[in-house]
């Protein structure tokens, strides 16, 4: 039997600010709020549920593409998919634990390095916190030990080689061009000049602490799945496959890409995947399989010598000169216009890695001095901390200096916070675009701002300067955008000016006594909170708050100027710095947010809700300075007055409210009728409902009948609206979650068992499913 293994490297930086904890607006990502959530729904949750369509467009089958990809999830990015789309979490864990069954008991999931560093420009120390730190958390996701790790970039130097086997690694994937010597049954040592025989088996590269098995990928196939459109012709996928297992000896043929072409960079990539992986599963004498497998079932080739790079510091899979990308102007760049260069990337590195060493001084003395233990050891060890906050009292108590005083523990935990954001400044993509004006570089120098800000108890002299010196020889190619000192300072404030926007949201929900279950937000949790009324306009009070990860506590006064309750302006005070506040400096999320909470808790009167929408919309435009597309006013937009009321409708819809669902309806036809273009952002809002409907009848309803039918009647309107709504707004991936649903689950069957045939043909119109598509029969046990 022939093997196929295909892997997606699924990987995104971490995008929050490192003073709030939230993920700030993103407009290039609109109509989303961020690029992490838009990336969600094209790609790492459209891999779950991927149709796969017969020559009528119909689906004949939905396959979870992590059932047979090999994968690995940037850790960062793995936490935020928990955190923010559990269903989809679920998804790739339930790839992972059937693919165990499949192949032997080895896993498709690879653990990676912790926040894509490249190790062989980092210290000894750092590279080892960055592998404990990777397998940890993957052990966290997974619940197993991993076999093999995900190289940010496959860099490697014969150190990290020798780390990863110290650590229980078993195997990396490395491009072919990272090799420069093999040897074969002892015979003399060949140059290896990107030979195919590299990719046709796996090879033993010595270390001094044992073996690390490596794989190299099949270049040509993975380059045109990248860049040549292959996903857009699963038989032409297919044919290639063939073509080039032919030629492989062992009958293996590695792939390995970046997993965002899945769905993301290749629109319905994922589905092209998922054509392809259904030929192979019909296919006689090919598989899918995962590196692990491979290793118990095709014997070595040989020994491997890698690539050293230039000036010996290392190889990787998108720089031929090795690593120079990272720290040089190699001539490796993506994006750019014509004359631009990446000389910004050396001053950049230095003042880094200056900073570095000055940080890690600093912790060292400090960590040694508060618990006289082993810093580093407790540094690799507070992943558990990040992983879980809730620990951080125990782990306090464990690794701490057994002093309950709490500026001692303040202090502990600045100095672990402050060590992973100097690990975070180095993140890869901060060196691998065009210019350091892009939206990586300058994350990665809010990362080293918070670092310096965190230590500030401990330095004598602040290493800011030294660090802005070499930052302003980094000079952007826009010269609009100055030199990275220039952008270092007027980010920092912006982002520091974060925390203060996400004390006003807090307080906010409050004010309104909308959200009041609402105790978290980023970072930070909610300890006490004050307010009462000085005249008819002014509200003043205090909010405090304590940092999840330091625990430091920061008090906020406020002073809210709302006529008639109407927020027009708030004065936030905290440590002598004063902030003033608009409605339009609210974050999306948060002013979306208050919006939601509004429009519900002023849907309480007994008009009808079209008079009652008029009314509200007019209140929500003043109090929100939303402003109106074109710039004209309100009552002038007739556009504005729809996008508003579908914007208000949908949020009470989320909640159930039946009215909102009819009147929803309505709408939909008149504008139809009318002629009127619908909002393009009611594709993402109706994706929002139907997620969480979906999510909210597999748990809450799931043992009540007339709730289900209630759904169903809700999803019914939904979904046979569609045809007048521009955008496909139900995604393949929602049909896949229906499904899951109605027949993934007990209750699901059973209220298909009292309207089978009803319900049977309408799922099979609405969702598009193939005549032939399987439907499990509901048993007896169901039906009673």
């Amino acid at each position: 039997m022939k093997t196929v293994i295909i892997h997606g490297h699924f990987y995104q930086p971490p995008r929050e600010n490192p003073w709030s904890g939230i993920i700030e607006d993103q407009q290039s990502a609109a109509p989303y709020d961020n690029w992490n959530q838009r990336i969600l729904e094209e790609c790492y949750e459209a891999n779950g549920w991927s149709p796969v369509l017969n020559p009528k467009g119909e689906t004949s089958c939905i396959l979870n593409n992590y059932e047979y990809l090999s994968f690995n999830f940037g850790p960062t990015l793995l936490s935020w998919i928990r955190e923010n789309a559990p269903s989809t979490y679920m998804k790739i864990k339930e790839g992972d634990r059937k693919s165990l069954q499949k192949n032997g008991g080895h896993g498709n999931a690879l653990a990676q390095v912790y926040n894509h560093m490249i190790l062989p420009l980092a210290s000894e120390k750092d590279r080892l916190t960055q592998i404990e730190w990777g397998i940890r958390d993957f052990q966290f996701h997974f619940e197993r030990d991993p076999e093999g790790m995900w190289l940010a970039e496959t860099a490697i130097h014969p150190e990290t080689a020798d780390e990863l086997v110290r650590a229980g690694i078993r195997f990396t994937v490395l491009s072919p061009w990272q090799a420069a010597y093999y040897t074969m049954d002892s015979e003399k040592t060949v140059k290896a000049g990107n030979s195919p025989l590299l990719w046709q088996r796996p090879w033993i590269l010595p270390c001094p602490s044992g073996d690390l098995t490596i794989f190299f990928y099949h270049p040509g196939l993975s380059s045109d799945i990248s860049f040549q459109h292959l996903l857009g012709d699963a038989n032409q996928f297919y044919n290639r496959v063939d073509s080039e297992l032919n030629l492989s000896e062992s009958g293996q043929l590695p792939i390995a890409t970046d997993g965002e072409i899945y769905g993301h960079h290749e629109r319905l990539g994922n589905m092209g995947l998922a054509a392809f992986l259904s030929k192979i599963q019909n296919s006689q004498d090919k598989r899918m399989s995962n590196f692990a497998a491979q290793m118990d079932g095709v014997e070595p080739a040989g020994t491997v010598v890698l690539q050293s790079g230039e000036e010996d510091k290392g190889s990787s899979w998108s720089c031929f000169h090795g690593v120079s990308r990272w720290y040089k102007d190699c001539g490796c760049s993506t994006g750019g216009k014509e004359g631009w260069n990446q000389k910004w990337r050396t001053p950049l590195r230095e003042g880094l890695n200056r900073l570095s060493e000055e940080t890690d001084r600093i912790f060292q003395k400090g960590m040694g001095r508060l618990t006289g233990k082993d810093p580093w050891e407790i540094r690799n060890k507070y992943i558990e901390v990040l992983l879980n906050p809730s620990k951080g009292d125990d782990f306090y108590t464990h690794y701490g200096s057994g002093k309950k005083s709490s500026s001692d523990k303040n202090l502990f935990f600045r100095l672990l916070e402050g060590q992973k954001y100097k690990m975070f400044m180095f993140t890869s993509c901060g060196w691998f675009f065009s210019d350091i004006s892009g939206i990586e570089p300058l994350q990665n120098l809010m990362y080293a701002a918070r670092s310096i800000d965190l230590y500030s108890p401990f330095f004598s002299i602040s290493p800011e300067p030294a660090l802005l010196e070499s930052l302003a020889d980094a000079e952007s190619n826009d010269p609009s955008m100055g030199n990275g000192a220039v952008l270092y300072t007027s980010r920092k404030f912006d982002r520091e000016k974060q925390k203060f926007k996400m004390a006003a949201s807090l307080i906010l929900s409050r004010f309104y006594s909308l959200d009041c279950d609402r105790e978290s937000l980023g970072f930070y949790k909610v300890l006490s909170y004050t307010a009462e009324t000085t005249d008819e306009n002014i509200y003043t009070g205090e909010i405090v708050l304590q940092n999840i990860y330091t625990q430091s506590y920061e008090p906020f006064r406020f002073e809210i100027q709302a006529e008639k309750k109407l927020f027009s302006r708030m004065t936030l005070i905290s440590r002598q710095k004063s902030v003033l506040l608009y409605p339009e400096d609210l974050s999306l999320p948060v002013k979306k947010s208050l919006m939601k909470a509004l429009s519900i808790f002023r849907n309480t009167s007994s008009r009808s809700i079209s008079n009652r929408f008029c009314d509200m919309l007019s209140q929500l435009n003043e109090m929100m300075h939303l402003g109106i597309p074109g710039n004209h006013h309100l009552n002038e937009s007739v556009d504005a007055l729809l996008y508003y009321t579908l914007r208000e409708i949908t949020y009470l819809m989320e909640q159930g409210i039946s009215d909102a669902w009819i009147s929803f309806e309505k709408i939909i036809q008149t504008a139809s009728k009318w002629g009127i273009a619908l909002p393009g952002d009611l594709t993402v809002w109706l994706r929002t409902i139907l997620d969480r409907g979906i999510e909210e009848w597999r748990i809450k309803n799931s043992h009540n009948r007339d709730e289900w039918e209630k759904a169903y009647k809700e999803l019914k309107i939904l979904l046979t609206t569609t045809g007048s709504i521009p955008g496909k707004p139900i995604t393949h991936t929602q049909k896949g979650m229906i499904y899951d649903v109605l027949f993934g689950s007990e209750e699901g069957r059973r209220l298909l068992s009292f309207h089978k045939e009803e319900i049977r043909n309408d799922l099979l119109k609405i969702l598009n499913f193939a005549p032939d598509f399987h439907l499990p029969e509901v048993s007896e046990k169901d039906r009673s």
